[in-house]
């Protein structure tokens, strides 16, 4: 088993029953299940939790109803001042399948994901799943991902890598519903995501992290990068390297979560003309983090050496973009790149020439 070291990643924890609750420091460890399950479908849900005591309960009780898998839950609590941490170590302490720590420092939700991706040993698990703390799952969201990993894992179109295997993240639709469950609206099925421009990936996400399942193969590649800031959000930054290192899946048939959008979500829900809606001259005068073409400078520095040469070139471009009035004005009008709508698009193409992205 690969007992990795995480830099910077300090939680409480302590083992007992083949559970994990708070008690003490343990600091830099990588986290080793208890109970190592058999099969062929075992199934790691990582849930990041954050003063989400409200819908902890049945979220963790959808999950363990999943059928047709061999499902266990790591539940790391960012520092909530609320009972969250006790709800999950009350779990953690009556079922063997979930185990809850928490982290010293408030990292933020990328952080919390990314450390807790980085501190799996991928051999001791099939698939690797995100999770939020306030949705719902329906009973087949885990094995209707599996199914489609596996197709095309088995595909002769997927893309391997030597040392890793081949590296699949399945993306899919989702429900979103108030806070009593009600009034579900798909998310992307009225979106037209265009995946065939290249570019797009680094410029807009339409996939949710709660959506997302992943193979031991993309563990293993998204552990390659050693580092422990992430510019934007853990779902931003797997599917890009799914996208140009791996094999990405949209799964545009099926919706199997039911997304809670309350004062708590991170994002809320995705609409068409979202960006146009929130898009400001007082915003535009507020200084940028660059935080996209950061990101993809972080994914071209780590990761050139997966992706084809066309893709690694068209990285490496955007990654420089706004250090040459040249630059800006070749990805200004570069046909590489599509929004939903044409007003996000010309957006897009707005801030790139100012150089904010």
């Amino acid at each position: 088993m690969d007992f990795r070291k995480l830099p910077s990643h300090n939680s409480e924890l302590t083992k007992k029953n083949n559970t994990m609750i708070s008690s003490g420091l343990l600091s830099s460890t990588a986290f080793v299940p208890s109970t190592v399950l058999e099969g062929s479908r075992r199934c790691m849900v990582l849930m990041a939790t954050y003063n989400g005591q409200a819908y902890l309960r049945p979220q963790i009780e959808s999950i363990l109803r999943q059928s047709e898998v061999d499902v266990q839950i790591l539940i790391t609590d960012d520092c909530s001042s609320d009972h969250s941490f006790e709800i999950a170590s009350e779990y953690a302490s009556k079922d063997s399948r979930v185990y809850s720590r928490r982290n010293l420092t408030n990292k933020g939700v990328a952080n919390n994901f990314m450390s807790m991706i980085a501190s799996i040993d991928p051999n001791s698990v099939d698939y690797v799943a995100f999770s939020d703390q306030d949705d719902v799952w329906l009973k087949d969201k885990l094995v209707t991902a599996v199914k489609a990993i596996n197709e095309k894992c088995s595909s002769t179109d997927a893309k391997k890598l030597s040392g890793i295997g081949t590296p699949i993240l399945y993306c899919s639709d989702l429900q979103n519903v108030n806070e009593h469950l009600e009034e579900s609206q798909l998310e992307l099925k009225r979106l037209n995501i265009d995946l065939d421009h290249r570019a797009t990936p680094l410029l807009k996400n339409y996939f949710s992290g709660c959506t997302m399942v992943m193979n031991a193969a993309m563990v293993r590649l998204l552990q390659e990068y050693k580092g422990v800031v992430f510019p934007r959000i853990h779902d931003v930054w797997c599917s890009m390297v799914a996208y140009y290192c791996g094999n990405l899946v949209y799964d545009a048939d099926h919706a199997l979560i039911l997304r809670r959008i309350t004062d708590n979500n991170t994002n809320g829900a995705i609409t068409a003309g979202k960006d146009i809606r929130e898009a400001s001259l007082k915003h535009l005068a507020h200084a940028s983090k660059r935080n996209i073409s950061k990101s993809a400078d972080l994914l071209y520095k780590t990761y050139s050496w997966a992706m084809s040469e066309d893709d690694s070139a068209l990285v490496g471009s955007f990654a420089n973009y706004r250090f040459s009035i040249i630059s800006r004005l070749k990805w200004v009008f570069s046909p590489d790149y599509k929004a939903v709508t044409f007003g996000e698009t010309m957006l897009l193409r707005t801030k790139i020439l100012l150089g904010r992205l």
